[in-house]
């Protein structure tokens, strides 16, 4: 499944932070402190996208046979929602996969370099910027809100 991809990129960035916590440059704090918080924002995601999986899962296992949670019908309404969801979290994945190679290079040049400082601060923006959006979109998922599905044509 996806989010055991993620959790791996997690493992693996939380691992590095560690090492790079025990060299004791600030160049090497700065990357443990982006590989830390990418580590525990990968983490709450995939949790996150493991829990909504699961909820439409069973709505449209169930179909529309059970009154509780959302329809077969609602659960495809969802369908943006859940793709933006998931790609966001690869996303996040994959830069803080970049931000594991690129830490240890960024400590060894003391700081100093440009290219690796900027894979850095693009892991860290877009864990703060982007990532988070992931919890909005779970939230309406995990509502069971009809609206979509309830629109007409021909109320336009």
């Amino acid at each position: 499944m996806l989010t055991a991809l993620v959790r791996e990129s997690a493992q693996a960035a939380a691992a590095e932070a560690q090492r790079l916590d025990t060299l004791g440059s600030s160049a090497a704090a700065e990357g443990a402190s982006v590989l830390a918080e990418g580590a525990a924002a990968l983490h709450e995601t995939a949790d996150r996208a493991d829990q909504v999986t699961a909820f439409l899962t069973r709505a449209l296992v169930k179909g529309d046979a059970a009154p509780e949670g959302p329809s077969a019908s609602v659960a495809l309404s969802y369908a943006h929602d859940y793709l933006t969801m998931m790609g966001h979290m690869l996303v996040g994945s994959e830069w803080v996969r970049l931000a594991t190679a690129a830490a240890p290079e960024h400590a060894a040049a003391k700081g100093t370099d440009g290219f690796y400082a900027g894979k850095l601060h693009t892991a860290r923006y877009f864990l703060r910027h982007e990532l988070p959006k992931t919890e909005g979109l779970a939230r309406v998922m995990l509502s069971s809100d009809d609206t979509v599905d309830e629109m007409r044509s021909e109320w336009f």
